[in-house]
């Protein structure tokens, strides 16, 4: 009898050894998840503001793109107009230099 009830005492204690060693790991396990948490909630963050930067990015490359079109038209067209210009400045000092011969 009174071995039996040191085994029972013994396997109690071994119970509550095992009971503290699992509530241990449960803590530090319910620990490790909640820093897993937070940590998948600052990449979530993390990612929406990534996706913020990329559509700022984009909006400017066609910004860009649009703005460069119209530049591109303008330098035509001042090259266009800058051509006729110096066309006509030529012909006014070919036109003073057959005067100012004629003259002579």
């Amino acid at each position: 009898f009174f071995f039996q009830a040191e085994d029972g005492i013994r396997d109690f204690c071994l119970s509550r050894g095992l009971g503290d060693v699992y509530k241990r790991q449960i803590v530090r396990l319910v620990k490790s998840i909640n820093e897993l948490t937070s940590i998948f909630k600052q990449m979530s963050q993390l990612v929406i503001e990534q996706g913020t930067v990329l559509d700022r990015i984009d909006y400017n490359i066609e910004s860009s793109l649009v703005n460069t079109k119209k530049g591109r038209k303008l330098l035509e067209k001042a090259d266009k107009q800058s051509e006729g210009k110096t066309a006509k400045f030529c012909i006014k000092i070919l036109i003073v230099l057959i005067l100012s011969l004629i003259h002579i």
